[in-house]
């Protein structure tokens, strides 16, 4: 008698997890994490503890351009619908070899939920191991990387239906993440921009993307004004959700320039900055967008230099130097809009 199939879930349960925690501290090996699969958590421990895993690749392999293409998406955005692999010149004979030299334990096709198939199409490509990916992505020759990005975003930035997928993908923060194993992760990502401006030169969301890349990665003064300029020009060009986007970015970089700057040129510099943060944490967008904000602000418990502390310095300096009691009462009212989103959480 046949025996009824069943299906082993991908992520551990809270009790599976606490379970795993003793036996890994037993055994003196790393914890499972909450949001790591089955994949991830057994990558984990073949890196730190040297175990063979015969699935994965022992040699360099070598990707062709659509493959790279693949890789990165799905790194990016963890899954690539069949309609948006045809709209990037890649037919569906060799999604299929990408996932035979990828492996299928890591790779496969599966159906579309009915809002998805919709949306999108029937059928899309997903993974089972973001770290997986991640080793492979981190692993592509420096020229196939950039090259893979800008093939995106020719194929796509002409295509209304898939703009959000170009943008998603040069995101600052999404490259960031891509390459966070690189050793020249800022030189790398530099780059791409660099390439990208031949396509992108009158996108704003691309300007503000390099002026993220441009003082996230650079501290000298001339580099952060260089930034500011960047920055300025999604401000003053880009529509209403980059205006404000680009208001807070423009507090941020005010906030890196005052670190350089002494008496009342610090004082402008921070006025600059409570004034573009004042603008955007009550914008209508940023109003309707918390989760966006803490994104872009960095609003994470314990780092010391966030966007967030930044600007949180910024206010007080204003609050204890400036005469001009507009800027103070600016400043208070910034403190007390990011005390109650963020900081009583955090406190």
């Amino acid at each position: 008698m046949l025996s009824k199939p069943f299906s082993l879930r991908y992520q551990f349960s809270s009790i599976e997890l606490r379970q795993n925690q003793n036996k890994a501290d037993e055994l003196g090996l790393s914890r499972r994490k909450t949001k790591q699969t089955n994949v991830d958590y057994v990558l984990l421990l073949a890196e730190n503890n040297t175990i063979d895993l015969a699935f994965m690749p022992k040699d360099k392999t070598v990707y062709s351009l659509h493959e790279s293409v693949l890789l990165i998406i799905l790194a990016a955005l963890d899954k690539v619908y069949d309609a948006d692999a045809i709209a990037l010149g890649i037919p569906m004979y060799e999604v299929g070899t990408f996932i035979t030299k990828v492996g299928e334990k890591l790779a496969q096709r599966e159906l579309c939920s009915p809002d998805e198939a919709t949306k999108h199409s029937a059928m899309k490509l997903v993974h089972n191991s973001k770290f997986a990916l991640l080793k492979i992505v981190n692993g592509l020759d420096e020229e196939q990387v950039i090259e893979s990005v800008f093939h995106i975003v020719q194929r796509c930035q002409h295509d209304y239906t898939r703009k959000r997928l170009y943008i998603n993908v040069m995101l600052f923060d999404t490259l960031n993440q891509l390459f966070q194993d690189s050793p020249k992760r800022a030189e790398l990502i530099k780059k791409i921009y660099d390439k990208l401006s031949e396509l992108l030169y009158s996108d704003m969301h691309y300007w503000l993307q390099r002026a993220k890349c441009t003082y996230r990665y650079a501290k000298e003064q001339s580099a952060l004004e260089t930034a500011y300029t960047y920055a300025k020009k999604s401000y003053d060009d880009g529509g209403q959700d980059i205006h404000y986007k680009a208001s807070l970015t423009l507090s941020i970089i005010c906030c890196a320039i005052s670190e350089h700057e002494k008496g009342q040129d610090k004082i402008n510099e921070c006025r600059l900055a409570i004034r573009y943060a004042n603008e955007a944490v009550f914008s209508d967008f940023y109003q309707q967008n918390n989760t966006s904000l803490q994104l872009d602000l960095d609003a994470k418990q314990g780092k010391s230099h966030s966007g967030i502390q930044m600007v949180v310095n910024a206010c007080n300096f204003i609050k204890q130097n400036s005469t001009d009691m507009e800027d103070v009462e600016i400043s208070e009212s910034v403190l007390d809009r990011l005390h109650k989103l963020f900081l009583e959480k955090n406190s």
